[in-house]
């Protein structure tokens, strides 16, 4: 009998030319949507993904569903009026209420006596209605999970057509996609997210959702425009808590599904990650929405479960994509049990949380630029992080390559040919990767998502890091424009940047040179006894700040540093600060400063509406180790004389390290805060660190090291030896396009301390290769003054610049007296080097 049956199936090519359409009994005019009709106990005419409370609405007379499913499956019970029956959905056969993998081989089954079929599960898989369940049953299923027939209007689907790859233009045309070459686009300022990897964003009725981490949590924020992104307003993913113990929590990944919210997230130990999921307990992800009374945060999401093919192999970067109806998962996976190669996988799903066939090899690591490793050859060979997006009938998959903790990371993409979205075949390799490393831009680019804005231009987020050879460490978030050139190719756009010539910026600043234009010599030293000194202007008028504990800390002088009886008052020594008549002295109080405590360096910067004193500062008693960087901002707008709040230390919380000689500067509309300080807890070497600022008060990046004592003239110590080697003291030049930064080098105890320049060659400020170390120093000792360093610079009414800074007025001492002040004009060589006018 069995042998039989087994003959029977495989004729079942034979029995499909003729089509038989389900008949139904007693049907009935009571539901608006559906046709409805009553056969004994059963209700048919329910097609696969009903929600119970749609079919309910969609009845005319008073129904009630019972089930615990998100849709109404064969068995259901439903009660219309006062009698009830039994649920069939056509091809709903183990009553899930969707038609997948599971329905036809349970037919398959049955038609070879594995298993019974009963009752309502019975009808559902008489698909044909002729009795028996058969191979034409099993056919028609499969057909209708495959998109090629209608189980619910009993004809067969046109097969979809291949196009091959010469049919892609056609494809792209037909698309519509925006070019932001031609429509113009807003360029982000990058990296976004510091220190943010596996980045993931999604866009739904008119608002993005950016899945963020931080050291307090994993977040999501919404905002209006790409050119918002904030981390504001932020609300909560929580996460069941025995993820939390020894487990690893990789690459969380967003999505709006059919009215919820999902997080898609690999987690385990080892071999053990597998794909797991959330889902949103409301619509929203606002935070208004899961904000209590009491100011706590409500649970914005529940935990589903496992996310898995029958395979239940390795599985991370889980993604979820919709193309012509259907619903597909991808990720990346294991072929096995062992840990050599990470594959593309993909499979269809019967809903948001649930695979619904085996799942499909798409991609293996092919080309060489696939099996990079670097310098960890134990590890495996890579192809992971699938991400799909599709326009019209457009689909594409771009996933990383290569080993994530090397340079050679990289984007490769997968075009999908048409046909069967779960046949390898459909789907093409592009040959090159779309987006590599480029150095003194990023490096290892990977791990990406794609979404629109508001005028129809795709953009490209991903992680990258800012310099070579950083692995895991320091990835940040980058957002970049890209196009879909006609061959169906990504082109991430502003990847191959080309910047100015040093030249071309120095030319377009305008700089003033003083040897052209002439300038009145200051007798030199300006000021007596004054070290490290700063001066700020500020509407018409020049501040110099001091600071003495024996008048209660920090103090300005305003005067006319370029008027000779301003500066030759400044070095009376029958008159002080309290005497002055041709100069005004402000006191500066700052509210809660404890004076006996040790102060270096101040300076006084006004940015937007109010002054700021930024300051090193040890507490009496504290180790020296415990020096920071401080600031203090007046408590009046645009007012000196009125008291400064009480400061606050400004760091980078992940580099909370020894700091001093902080300066601030402004550079293409943002705030960037400069200073020298430790890489760890001893003292052996000070290095030059940069961040990115949020607020004049506030970093808002991690410290980058753009500059360490490499050179000879950098690492001298005189007779103190045991001092560590030294860059400190630095302050920006900007005008225009053109930045720099002048620094001090060597001790500051010796003769060999000088000023040495860092050159800003555009792109990313915070991208170490883009700065440009000057090999000499651009001023040391000479005849007239010894030491020379820590300066600032003033402008004066012709637009000359000129560099203040200290030294001693004879040489071959030790240590940090008889310091004075001096000041040059400087002029910009057309290489952008600093030149100072000694005259």
């Amino acid at each position: 009998m069995r042998k039989n049956k087994i003959i029977a199936f495989a004729l079942v090519v034979l029995m499909c030319t003729t089509v038989f359409a389900p008949s139904f009994a007693g049907a009935i005019d009571i539901s608006w949507d559906y046709n409805i009709s009553y056969n004994g106990g059963y209700i048919m005419g329910i097609p696969e993904r009903v929600e119970p409370q749609k079919f309910e609405w969609s009845m005319k007379e008073k129904t009630e569903v019972s089930t615990t499913q998100e849709h109404i499956g064969t068995g259901s019970s439903v009660k219309i009026a006062d009698k009830s029956y039994k649920a069939v959905v056509l091809g709903d056969v183990d009553g899930n209420g969707v038609v997948d993998t599971t329905d036809y081989l349970n037919v398959k089954k049955y038609c070879l006596g594995d298993v019974e079929l009963n009752g309502a599960f019975l009808e559902a898989a008489d698909v044909d209605g002729d009795r028996p369940v058969d191979a034409t049953d099993y056919l028609r299923i499969k057909g209708h999970f495959l998109e090629m027939f209608n189980l619910y209007e009993g004809s067969y689907l046109k097969a979809p057509e291949r196009f091959h790859i010469e049919g892609l233009p056609a494809v792209v045309e037909d698309a519509g996609f925006v070019d932001p070459l031609e429509v113009g686009y807003n360029k982000a300022l990058n990296p976004i997210g510091e220190g943010m990897s596996d980045p993931t964003i999604a866009y739904h009725e008119g608002k993005y959702y950016w899945y963020f981490t931080s050291p307090f949590g994993h977040f999501i924020s919404s905002f209006d425009s790409l050119d918002e992104i904030t981390t504001d307003n932020a609300v909560p993913v929580n996460y069941p808590i025995y993820h939390n113990a020894d487990s690893e929590l990789w690459a969380p990944e967003l999505h709006f599904i059919d009215g919820y919210w999902y997080v898609y997230y690999a987690v385990g130990v080892g071999a053990n990650h597998r794909m797991h999921v959330l889902k949103s307990k409301k619509s929203s992800l606002l935070r208004e929405d899961y904000l209590k009374a009491d100011g706590t945060m409500e649970e914005a999401f529940e935990y589903v479960g496992v996310i898995t093919d029958s395979s239940n192999k390795w599985a991370i970067d889980g993604s979820v994509f919709k193309y012509k109806g259907g619903m597909y998962f991808t990720w990346s996976g294991w072929a096995g049990d062992v840990d050599g190669q990470q594959n593309i996988y993909i499979a269809k799903m019967s809903s948001p949380t649930t695979i619904s066939s085996e799942r499909v090899e798409i991609a293996v690591p092919y080309y060489d630029w696939e099996k990079k490793k670097g310098t960890l050859t134990e590890n495996p060979t890579v192809n992971e992080a699938p991400y799909a997006f599709s326009q019209g009938d457009y689909l594409t998959i771009v996933y990383s390559a290569s080993g994530s903790w090397c340079d050679d990371y990289c984007l490769g993409q997968l075009l999908y040919l048409g046909g069967d979205v779960l046949d390898p075949s459909s789907w093409h390799k592009h040959t090159e990767p779309i987006l590599k490393t480029i150095p003194d831009r990023f490096y290892a680019p990977g791990h990406s998502c794609v979404v629109p804005s508001e005028n129809g231009v795709w953009w490209m987020m991903f992680h990258a890091n800012k310099y070579s050879g950083k692995g895991w460490e320091g990835r940040d978030t980058f957002l970049e424009p890209i196009r879909i050139n006609e061959n169906g190719i990504i082109e991430v756009i502003n990847s191959d940047v080309k910047f100015p010539s040093i030249q071309d910026v120095v030319q377009n600043a305008g700089f003033v040179d003083p040897n052209v234009t002439g300038y009145t010599p200051i007798g030199n030293p300006a000021r007596q006894g004054s070290p490290d000194p700063q001066i700020a202007y500020h509407d018409g008028k020049y501040y110099w700040i001091g600071y003495w504990s024996g008048i209660g800390g920090f103090f300005a002088i305003e005067l006319d540093v370029f008027n000779p009886e301003h500066l030759a008052e400044l070095n009376d020594s029958t008159k002080n600060i309290f005497t002055y008549e041709k100069v005004k002295f402000v006191g500066l109080s700052v509210e809660g400063l404890d004076t006996s405590g040790d102060v270096w360096a101040p300076e006084l910067h006004f940015i937007g509406e109010y002054w700021y004193i930024y300051f090193a500062y040890l507490a009496p008693g504290a180790d020296v180790s415990a020096r920071r960087m401080y600031v203090a901002k007046s408590k009046n707008k645009n007012d000196l004389s009125g008291g400064f709040e009480a400061p606050q230390k400004i760091y980078d919380w992940r580099n909370d390290k020894w700091a001093i000689d902080g300066s601030v500067f402004e550079y293409e509309g943002e705030l960037y805060f400069t200073w020298s300080g430790w890489e760890g807890d001893v003292n052996v070497q000070q290095n030059i660190y940069i961040a990115r600022m949020s607020d004049p008060m506030t970093l808002s990046s991690e410290r980058v090291c753009i500059s360490v004592p490499s050179y000879d003239w950098e690492r001298q110590k005189g007779e103190m030896p045991e001092n560590p080697y030294v860059n400190e003291g630095p302050v920006a030049i900007t005008q225009g396009d053109y930045l720099t930064i002048v620094y001090s080098a060597s001790g500051s105890w010796c003769d060999n301390y000088c000023l040495g320049q860092l050159l800003f060659l555009g792109g990313d400020i915070l991208n170490p290769n883009r700065w440009q170390k000057i090999e000499y120093p651009i001023l040391s000792s000479m005849n007239g003054f010894y030491g020379p360093g820590h300066n600032c610079f003033i402008t004066d009414e012709n637009g000359v610049i000129w560099v203040v800074f200290h030294a001693k007025p004879t040489g071959g001492t030790t240590g940090w007296d008889n310091r004075h002040t001096y000041m040059y004009p400087i002029r910009i060589n057309e290489n952008g080097i600093v030149e100072v006018v000694v005259s």
